[in-house]
């Protein structure tokens, strides 16, 4: 429980920080801000560090419910629960971590409602999905650190592409 109370509230400092970025910098275009949502802008320094700890607030939202769910792994092949149970605890995991993410994803379609960040948003929940479901399925290990680098590459493809 601990851990989920802190993602809300590093959640609600995120969304705090998006709607306070406008007020700051009057002069940042409605692309530039809704770039930050998905990709990495590097000036000035104030946008930068917000852009990071968006990334960061990625990263965190799919390794958190992946750590809880490999402690609850062993006591499943114990137990060995239905499916449908199965189902409903990982649902149960995953749901508090993942509506806080897709809440920070569409709130950029309320500042730059067009196809591109509709697009980027279908490419973020995929993403997200995607290395939930490799680092859960491999029979292999997969540091954290190789889902860091996953976000990182398409933030900077979504800068690319911005």
């Amino acid at each position: 429980m601990n851990r989920k109370l802190i993602f809300w509230c590093y959640f609600l400092m995120m969304f705090i920080l998006f709607i306070c970025v406008p007020s700051y910098f009057v002069g940042i275009s409605k692309h530039a801000y809704s770039s930050l949502f998905f990709g990495y802008q590097e000036k000035p320094l104030l946008i930068m560090m917000i852009s990071l700890l968006s990334l960061f607030f990625d990263y965190l939202s799919l390794i958190i419910p992946r750590m809880e769910l490999f402690s609850i792994r062993s006591f499943s092949l114990i137990r060995k629960p239905t499916i449908k149970r199965s189902c409903f605890v990982c649902m149960k995991v995953i749901l508090p971590y993942f509506i806080p993410f897709l809440l920070i994803k569409l709130y950029a379609l309320t500042i730059f409602a067009t196809s591109i960040v509709f697009v980027w948003i279908g490419i973020s929940i995929i993403e997200w999905f995607l290395c939930f479901y490799i680092s859960l399925n491999l029979k292999i290990a997969i540091p954290n650190g190789f889902f860091l680098f996953i976000f990182i590459i398409v933030r900077i493809i979504a800068h690319l592409l911005f």
